[in-house]
C-alpha cells in the first residue's frame, strides 16, 4: 500500500518526532510512505535528517495565511492582524482544496493520515481530509495532538460546516489522550460523535545525541538536588506555581536547585526572571533556555516537575522522565494523569491550586531515595509498555486497513 502522511506546522516539536517514530516503526516494510509538509515548516530539516531513507518527503508551497502574509502583517496592529488572518484563513479554503486535491491525486495513495496539532489547528489539515475524498476512496484518518478549541464568534456556522464535512469524509478521528478526545465533543458537529479513538504517542530516547551534564554545565554544587522543569515559558505551564512550591520546599531543605528548560521569548524570560527575583530565589533557580534533545540529559536530575495550570494534552515530558527512571511530581491537568497512571506509582498528581502539597511531594521523594528509585523503575516499565513507538505505529497501521 501507499500511505500518505500529511501535516502542516508552524513550529518544530512533538509532531515531527511523532512522524519520525511512526515511519521508523511502521510494521509493513513493503508499504510506500510519503510525508507531505509545508516547506516553510521550521522542523523541515529535522524531518529530512531523521525520517527513514525509504520514506519520501514531499515539500509544498500551498499558501497558508500565517506563512505568506507574515512579512506584510507584522507591520499592522495586532487586532487588525487577527481580523485579517481570520478572513484569509477561509478565503484561501477553495484554492487549498483545489491545490491539495491535485497534489494527492498525483501521489495516488491508498490511505491518508493527516497529522494536526490542536483542533482545528493547521488550516490545511482538515482541508487535506476533505480534498482526499474528492480523489480517492481510500481510508482517511484525521489525527490531532492537542486539545480542541470551541468554535466562537461570527465564523461559528462556517466552522460547523467544515467539521460536518470532515466527519462525513473521514473514517477515523484519532487523538493522543482521552482528555484530548473528549475536548472535541465541545464542538457542535462532534457533540454526538461516539467513535473518536485514542492512541497514545510512542516515545523513545534519542540514542547518543547531544547529552549535556546538567550539574557541570550550570555549575550546580554537588550537594544540591536537581529538579527539572521542561517546557515552553507560556503562563499556562505554571512557572509561578513551581516557584511558589520551591519557596515552600526550601524551608524544609535548602539543598534544592531548579532548572527551567525550554524555548522562550525575551519577554517570557523577563517575566519568569521577575517572578524568581520577587521570591528571592535567584540562587536556587537557573533558566537554561532550550537544550537540544533534553531527554538525553535528564539522567543527571533527581526528579522532574510538571506544574501546568491549564491544557496539557499528553505529557511528553512525563514520559521522557519515566524513560530516564526519574520520579515525577505533576498537577492533575488534562492528559497528564493518563500518562503518569496511578498516583504514587510513577509520580505524584497534585491539584493545580495546592503548591503546599506539591512541595511536600518533592520533599518526600528527596527524603526517601529507595522510594524514589522504585518510582523510577515503575515509570520505566510503564513508559516502555504503554508508550512504545512500535505499538503506536501498529495501531495506526491497522487503521489504514480498516474503513469502519
Amino acid at each position: 500500500m501507499r500511505i500518505i502522511i500529511y501535516t502542516e506546522n508552524m513550529k518544530y516539536g512533538g509532531m515531527d518526532t511523532f512522524i519520525v517514530n511512526l515511519t521508523k516503526y511502521w510494521p509493513d516494510k513493503d508499504d510506500e510512505l510519503f510525508v507531505i509538509c509545508n516547506d516553510s515548516h521550521p522542523g523541515i530539516n529535522f524531518l529530512s535528517e531523521n525520517l527513514p531513507s525509504s520514506v519520501n518527503l514531499v515539500k509544498h508551497q500551498i499558501p497558508v495565511n500565517w506563512s505568506f502574509l507574515s512579512t506584510f502583517m507584522k507591520y499592522l496592529p495586532m487586532l487588525l492582524q487577527k481580523i485579517l488572518r481570520k478572513i484569509f484563513r477561509y478565503a484561501l479554503f477553495p484554492y487549498q482544496i483545489y491545490a491539495i486535491s491535485s497534489m494527492l491525486k498525483k501521489h495516488k495513495g491508498d490511505a491518508l493520515l493527516t497529522v494536526n496539532g490542536s483542533y482545528p489547528g493547521g488550516e490545511t489539515c482538515r482541508v487535506a481530509n476533505i480534498a482526499w475524498r474528492r480523489v480517492s476512496k481510500g481510508v482517511s484518518i484525521h489525527n490531532f495532538h492537542n486539545y480542541a478549541e470551541r468554535e466562537i464568534g461570527i465564523m461559528s456556522p462556517l466552522e460547523y460546516l467544515i467539521d460536518q464535512k470532515l466527519r462525513e469524509v473521514t473514517n477515523h478521528i484519532v487523538s493522543v489522550s482521552d482528555y484530548c478526545s473528549s475536548t472535541i465533543v465541545s464542538r457542535e458537529a462532534f457533540r454526538n460523535h461516539k467513535t473518536i479513538l485514542t492512541i497514545p504517542n510512542g516515545v523513545e530516547l534519542p540514542i547518543g545525541k547531544n547529552q549535556v551534564n546538567l550539574r557541570d554545565s550550570y555549575k550546580i554544587p554537588k550537594n544540591k538536588h536537581i529538579l527539572l522543569m521542561v517546557g515552553t515559558f507560556e503562563e499556562r505551564k505554571g512557572h509561578e506555581f513551581a516557584l511558589d512550591a520551591l519557596k515552600i520546599a526550601l524551608r524544609r531543605r535548602d539543598d534544592l536547585h531548579l532548572l527551567l528548560i525550554g524555548n522562550a521569548s525575551d519577554e517570557e524570560v523577563h517575566r519568569v526572571q521577575k517572578l524568581i527575583n520577587e521570591r528571592s530565589l535567584s540562587n536556587d533557580v537557573t533558566i537554561t533556555g532550550k537544550i537540544e534533545n533534553v531527554a538525553n540529559s535528564m539522567s543527571g536530575a533527581d526528579l522532574v516537575i510538571i506544574p501546568s495550570q491549564n491544557h496539557e494534552s499528553f505529557g511528553l515530558t512525563a514520559v521522557e522522565a519515566m524513560l530516564n527512571k526519574l520520579p515525577v511530581v505533576a498537577t492533575n491537568i488534562g492528559g497528564i494523569p493518563e500518562t503518569i497512571g496511578k498516583d504514587g506509582g510513577c509520580g505524584f498528581l497534585i491539584n493545580p491550586n495546592d503548591p503546599d502539597e506539591f512541595s511536600q511531594k518533592i520533599i518526600y521523594i528527596i527524603d526517601n531515595p529507595e522510594f524514589s528509585k522504585k518510582m523510577g523503575a515503575n515509570g520505566l516499565s510503564r513508559a516502555s509498555d504503554v508508550f512504545s513507538p512500535k505499538k503506536m505505529a501498529h495501531e495506526y497501521f491497522k487503521l489504514t486497513r480498516t474503513k469502519a
